[in-house]
């Protein structure tokens, strides 16, 4: 079972996690949802796909 919920993110927060996650999801060839991310905790989950990189 799934629900939907709402967070309420500033816009220019929101738009810079979006270009971190496509430069991220193209370094590392695969498809990284955003939805996903925001589950994990989207900070936290950035740190983990840069350190696949280094």
């Amino acid at each position: 079972m799934t629900q939907q919920i709402t967070i309420r993110v500033p816009a220019k927060e929101l738009e810079e996690w979006r270009l971190k996650i496509k430069e991220l999801s193209d370094r590392l060839g695969m498809r990284i949802a955003l939805s996903e991310l925001v589950r994990q905790g989207v900070p936290k989950a950035i740190e983990e796909l840069e350190s696949r990189i280094k």
